[in-house]
């Protein structure tokens, strides 16, 4: 039996690089004790941004061939960036496409491609240090 377990806020960035409070409800399975939480389907579990704001930032990057750092300064909402994005990379990038990957059934050839690029570039820099 599920029975209601509170709420949380979540806070995303959506497409418009705005971010935003989102309450989401918690459920509680009285036999087994697992919490759930139930939120909008445009969010991702362990992702700040939404679905649709990961969409963009992959088809600008993958299909456009748009740099990282010019993904970034269009998809991300902070304006204050750390010492890996100021040296024009992106690594989540990659990750994020290898999310996507793992995770849906099909996947353009670009962003195949460009996620082995970005798996192959990670591998030599992890060899260099």
């Amino acid at each position: 039996m599920i029975v209601g377990h509170g709420v949380r806020e979540r806070s995303v960035v959506d497409l418009l690089r705005t971010a935003v409070d989102v309450v989401l409800r918690r459920y509680r399975c009285r036999r087994c004790t697992a919490v759930m939480t139930v939120g909008p389907a445009e969010l991702s579990p362990r992702r700040r941004y939404t679905l649709g704001a990961i969409a963009l930032a992959l088809s600008l990057w993958s299909l456009l061939e748009t740099a990282g750092h010019q993904v970034r300064a269009r998809v991300s909402a902070q304006r204050r960036i750390g010492h890996e994005a100021a040296g024009g990379t992106l690594r989540d990038l990659g990750r994020l496409a290898d999310a996507a990957m793992r995770n849906t059934a099909y996947v353009g050839a670009k962003l195949v491609e460009r996620s082995a690029v970005a798996l192959a570039v990670r591998q030599d820099t992890v060899e260099v240090a």
